[in-house]
């Protein structure tokens, strides 16, 4: 072997580990509020969408990032290609789609493509699917103008949690590894940053913080552009509120204390139970009163409007 080509491995490896740190859509070191607790600890329509959704056939000419992985899954980031591409080499780097070719259905002796130029070298790719080229799928990456045009809108804004979206991921550089933090239903939360997030189901990732300074992260999302079976999951507007809550239903704060902890105590109104615990499994109508069964076990009995018991 030639002396000199252990120093190459060591300019490449550099040249990686820079590109890595200077890359705007791939933040390096942790993320969040890693050694911070919370006190708390323990299908929508494409038009609804808040960005416009592209369907394949589109993609040609709009550039996508190679979205950074977990590390355990990692080795299957972008299987999708033929041959499957090496995650190290490719993470954070940005392709253009140049065409989309294959048949109208799908068929295992003609598999569509989606043909790829890197922007930074020119290598050309491709991925094979079996199915119709207006149902192909990019595995790993993502639509870079959703990431841009959701940083240009949200960056620096205040935004409030959905009530099953109260918790933050958290990711700790130096062990690899993620946990979640809970926060309260309804918590504000302010948008520190938007990169990339590590699937093409939730490719945009909201770097976020709360008044008390706990931070964390949620993927989302924005456009249901080069989605999965489960994309639906982790819709942007399923995940936020873009209003405050309290302005939008003016109750008593010790009413907005018992919803943000997921509390129903007597008296409180239909509206403000589903605020805490979301629509009943079923309701039993009984003259002017009703009875709320929920999956817990849980029943509620309204009388006159306001709730009378909460049992099981």
């Amino acid at each position: 072997m030639p002396k000199s080509l252990p120093l190459v491995l060591l300019f490449l490896a550099s040249s990686l580990t820079v590109r890595a740190q200077n890359n705007p859509y791939v933040p390096s070191g942790s993320i969040g509020s890693t050694s911070t607790l919370s006190p708390y600890a323990t299908p929508t329509s494409d038009a609804s969408r808040p960005l416009p959704t592209l369907q394949p056939l589109d993609w040609v000419g709009k550039r996508f990032i190679f979205l950074p992985s977990p590390k355990e899954t990692r080795q299957y980031a972008y299987n999708d290609f033929q041959p499957a591409l090496a995650y190290n080499k490719y993470v954070g780097r940005i392709a253009k789609v140049e065409s989309i070719t294959g048949p109208d259905f799908g068929r295992s002796d003609q598999p569509s493509a989606v043909n790829l130029v890197m922007e930074d070298n020119g290598e050309r790719l491709h991925t094979n699917c079996i199915c119709p080229k207006n149902q192909v799928t990019l595995g790993g990456l993502g639509l870079l103008d959703d990431i841009d045009r959701t940083k240009a809108k949200y960056l620096g804004q205040t935004m409030w949690l959905q009530r099953l979206a109260s918790s933050l991921e958290v990711y700790d550089a130096a062990t690899d590894e993620t946990h979640t933090i809970e926060l309260k239903k309804y918590a504000q939360v302010m948008v520190k940053d938007v990169v990339a997030g590590s699937s093409n189901l939730s490719p945009v990732r909201f770097i976020l913080r709360t008044p008390e300074g706990i931070e964390g992260y949620m993927d989302v999302n924005m456009s249901n552009t080069n989605p999965g079976i489960t994309s639906h999951q982790f819709h942007f507007e399923d995940k936020f509120m873009t209003v405050d809550p309290r302005k939008n239903w003016k109750y008593a704060d010790k009413t907005w204390v018992a919803i943000e902890r997921g509390e129903v105590g007597n008296g409180m109104t239909p509206e403000q139970v589903k605020l805490a615990w979301g629509d009943p499994e079923t309701i039993t109508n009984l003259g002017s009163n009703m009875e709320w069964h929920y999956n817990s076990g849980s029943v509620i009995k309204f009388e006159n409007g306001v709730v009378k018991s909460v049992g099981n």
